[in-house]
C-alpha cells in the first residue's frame, strides 16, 4: 500500500492484529522517529482501515490536529506527552465522536487498576517501572496523591496524566493494616507499552471526561382532569306512615257502691 509505505519511511510505526482489534484494522505510532511535516499527516485519510492512531512524545501542531480531526474511520485516539493541552483534546474528541480520545501528558507510573470501584486497588505493577521502583505492589491501596485524597482508579488515572515523565509525585498507600508513604520519580511513556485497546485497563489511563451538560429532568405534571357532573339523583319523598293508634285494653273496674 503506497500510503502505508509513506508512512513508514516518515518514520511511522504500523501494526496489525492487535489484542481486542478486528482481522485488518491497523494501529499507527507516531514518536520521536517521526519525520514529516504538518501536511504529511494527510496520508492517514488514505488509510481505511486505520483503527489505532496513537501520537507518544511528539509534539502536535493545531495544524496537525486538525487533520486528526477529519478521521471518520478512527475509533482510538492516544495523545502521550504531545503537548495538547485538554480543550484541545476535548475540542478534537467534539470532532470524531466515534473515537474514544485518551490525552496524557506522558507521565508513566506502571501500574493497572480496575474501575469502577470506590477505591484505588493497585491490580499490577509492571517490572522496571517507576511504581516497582518505588516499592508499590499489587493489591495495594492508593489513598493519596501529592496530599490529595484519591477515591477510585479513575480519579488517580487523571492525577498521573497530568504530569511529565521526571516529576516526582507523593503517594500514601494503604497495605493491609499499614499506611506507607512512597516517593516516586514517574519515567516517561514509551511507544512500545501496551495499552489495551477500547477502554479497558490501562496503564494507567483513562479517557478525556468531556463536560457534562446538566440536563434538567422534567417531572410529568399531573393534569387536572375536568369534573364531570353527575346527575342530579331526584330524593323521594316517603309519606309519613299512619301508626294505628291502639285502644288500651279495657280494665275491669271494681264497681262503686
Amino acid at each position: 500500500d503506497k500510503a502505508l509505505a509513506t508512512l513508514r519511511r516518515l518514520g511511522a510505526t504500523v501494526a496489525s492484529d492487535l489484542p481486542m482489534m478486528d482481522s485488518g484494522e491497523l494501529q499507527i505510532t507516531l514518536d520521536k522517529n517521526w519525520k514529516g511535516k504538518p501536511s504529511d499527516l494527510g496520508v492517514l485519510k488514505e488509510v481505511r482501515n486505520l483503527t489505532w492512531l496513537r501520537v507518544i512524545n511528539r509534539p502536535l501542531s493545531e495544524a496537525e490536529l486538525s487533520t486528526i480531526a477529519e478521521l471518520p474511520q478512527v475509533t482510538e485516539v492516544d495523545l502521550f506527552g504531545a503537548g495538547v493541552t485538554v480543550e484541545a483534546a476535548q475540542k478534537l474528541a467534539a470532532a470524531i465522536p466515534q473515537a474514544a480520545v485518551d490525552r496524557r501528558n506522558g507521565a508513566f507510573l506502571g501500574v493497572g487498576g480496575s474501575p469502577g470501584l470506590n477505591t484505588c486497588l493497585i491490580s499490577e505493577v509492571r517490572e522496571g517501572s517507576a511504581a516497582a521502583a518505588a516499592g508499590i505492589h499489587e493489591g495495594d491501596e492508593i489513598i493519596t496523591f501529592d496530599g490529595q485524597p484519591v477515591h477510585n482508579f479513575e480519579e488517580f488515572t487523571i492525577l498521573v496524566s497530568n504530569k511529565t515523565g521526571g516529576d516526582q509525585i507523593d503517594l500514601q498507600v494503604r497495605r493491609e493494616n499499614e499506611v506507607l508513604k512512597k516517593k516516586v520519580t514517574l519515567g516517561e511513556w514509551q511507544s512500545d507499552l501496551p495499552v489495551t485497546f477500547h477502554g479497558n485497563s490501562r496503564m494507567p489511563g483513562m479517557q478525556i471526561p468531556l463536560p457534562q451538560i446538566q440536563v434538567p429532568q422534567i417531572m410529568p405534571q399531573t393534569v387536572p382532569q375536568p369534573a364531570v357532573p353527575q346527575p342530579a339523583v331526584p330524593q323521594q319523598s316517603v309519606p309519613p306512615q299512619s301508626v294505628p293508634q291502639q285502644n288500651p285494653p279495657a280494665q275491669n273496674l271494681p264497681a262503686v257502691k
